[in-house]
């Protein structure tokens, strides 16, 4: 569970999303550190085979998916493709790897 300004965020809801969307294989939603907000929902998609050659279209396609699904509080900060998501030996998404690449990708930061 992501906790954003107070209000519960469930990354469940915004992965079933980013998955109905054409061009994703896979994906991912991680809470990343804000200092305005406390934490803010940040996704990770591995597309498709016949969407690789287009990344920007397809991270374009999943910003505006969330947009059209969901509340403005539940979109994400950013979207990052990645080739793979990790996971154990077990098919277990490790969602602390995805923080800490978050991180990297972007510090801790506020919004506008």
């Amino acid at each position: 569970m992501i906790v954003s300004g107070g209000v519960n965020i469930y990354p469940q809801e915004i992965e079933r999303v980013i998955g109905a969307t054409p061009g994703v294989w896979d994906g991912a939603v991680v809470g990343v550190p804000d200092l305005r907000f406390g934490e803010q929902p940040m996704a990770f998609v591995v597309p498709e085979r016949s969407a690789a050659g287009d990344v920007p279209a397809l991270v374009a396609a999943v910003r505006a998916a969330c947009e059209r699904e969901l509340g403005r509080f539940k979109w994400p900060v950013d979207v990052i493709a990645l080739e793979r998501l990790p996971r154990t030996r077990t098919g277990k998404l490790v969602r602390r790897e995805l923080r800490e690449h978050a991180v990297r990708h972007r510090p801790v930061s506020s919004l506008p």
